[in-house]
This record gives C-alpha cells, structure tokens and sequence, in this order.
C-alpha cells in the first residue's frame, strides 16, 4: 500500500468587472493499495479523507464561504495488450460543511463518478485517445469543492477553467496524436488534435435537475519536454457552442502550462 498527504492553497482574482476573489485551502490524507497486480492488468482500492474552506468575494462582498470535509472511496482498474490500454475509476465522496453565507451547519452529501480512457494506437505514426467522465449527485447540498467541472483543459477548453461546473454531469474527449515526436533536437514535441464535448447539471430541492448548456470545442496542440526538466502543454482551442455567456462566437483561446522538475 501506499500513504499520502497533501496540503494545499489555491487562490484566483479575476481581470474584468465585477472583480472576484477566490482562495480555497484543503488538507489530504490518504491511501491505496493492490488488489490485483500483473504486467497486463491491475486493481487498486483507496480511501482518503479532506478537510477543506473555500470563500469568494465578488465586488467586495461575501458570496460563497464554505468550509467542511470529505470522505473518498475508490476502485481503479487497467488492463493492457499489444497497441492498446484502457484504464477507469469509480469514486463515491461523501461528507458535511458549514455554509456561513446562507448560515446552515452540518449540510450532509454525497455523489458517485466514473470515468474512462482508452488508447489505440494507428500503426507506428499515430495514438487515438478516447475518454470520458460522469458525476452523479446523491444528494441536493454539495458543496463548491465536490462540485464537477466541465470547462476545464483537460475536458473541454476553449472556455474559462470552471465556467460550467455542477452538482452532476458528463464529459466526453477524442484525441488523435503522433506517435512519434518532431525532430527537433533535446526536446521530445508531440503535436495533436481533439474534440470534446459535455454538459454540467444543477440538481434543484426537488430532485430535478437543469442543464447549464452544452458545450463542446476543437482544438490543436503540442505536448512534451524540453530538455531533461521542462515539461509543457500549448493548446489552441475554439470553443463551439456558447456556455454561460462564452463560446460560439468564432473566439480561439490560447493556453501553455509548464512544469519543471528538480
């Protein structure tokens, strides 16, 4: 098995009016272990628990503080054969919080997710990633941190990270990549292309549920290294489908993210 522990702060200000604030701090423990292990297959469990407060200001004011913690219980799966892999997960969170803006106290919930991938690889010069995920609320309550993304890079970009996020919802990604990388000398470049598309949902006191719209996207890009530290990610994306005010429009985004290593 293995033990883990994190800890964590994140804090985000947004560049037009009306200005908001955001800072969230979470704490994990947490671990996991076999329950099947063999060179073409595998089988981990894990539970974990968190503790996290997430508040934001929008124009100064309070309009979300909530602070609680999280149970996790997990189930992980892989199998593998010449050309092709596939991996998925199933997760069930469940916990209580304190919302001090609508001042209620010991607000229990619960949800259920899966997702998946799969990889095929098209002859020598190119790999097809097909993946997804799926959220289901168990309950009307759930706090911002178990809430799930849809926008997001890696599900669909083109649009702000979190823009549509709800108490349920699914994702679906198809990317086609080369195999091989550019030859470009010190550096391993692989370029792509993808097409995504999702739809987060809100889950009403009732138990209805409401869309937020469709979204959907196509891209370009190019992931790798260079050198034997830098890691990085550029990404041009055209957001299709107009979500919560963004998108449709004919707009390109443009995103790097880049890592370093020691």
């Amino acid at each position: 098995g293995r033990l883990s522990l994190s800890l964590s702060h994140q804090a985000s200000r947004s560049s037009a009016a009306p200005l908001v604030e955001s800072r969230t701090d979470r704490a994990r423990v947490g671990t996991s272990w076999p329950l099947r292990l063999a060179a073409d297959r595998s089988l981990t469990a894990s539970v974990g628990l968190e503790g996290f407060r997430k508040r934001t200001t929008t124009a100064g004011v309070v309009s979300a503080d909530q602070a609680g913690w999280m149970l996790r219980l997990g189930l992980s799966a892989g199998v593998s054969a010449k050309g092709r892999q596939a991996s998925g997960s199933l997760e069930l969170i469940g916990g209580r919080y304190d919302d001090r803006v609508l001042g209620r106290t010991g607000v229990g919930y619960a949800a259920v997710m899966v997702s998946g991938e799969g990889k095929w690889a098209l002859g020598e010069g190119a790999l097809l990633s097909l993946g997804g995920g799926a959220q289901l609320a168990l309950s009307a309550d759930l706090p911002a941190e178990a809430g799930f993304p849809i926008t997001a890079p890696d599900r669909v970009p083109g649009y702000d990270a979190g823009l549509s996020a709800g108490d349920g919802g699914y994702w679906l990604r198809a990317e086609l990549a080369a195999a091989r990388p550019l030859p470009v000398k010190g550096a391993a470049l692989y370029p792509y292309v993808l097409a995504a598309l999702g739809q987060a949902y809100d889950r009403g006191p009732g138990g209805g549920w409401s869309g937020q719209g469709l979204a959907a996207a196509i891209g370009v890009g190019v992931t790798g290294r260079i050198g034997e530290h830098a890691r990085f990610d550029l990404q041009i994306a055209r957001p299709m489908t107009r979500v919560l005010g963004q998108g449709g429009d004919g707009s390109f985004t443009l995103r790097c993210a880049i890592s370093w290593t020691f």
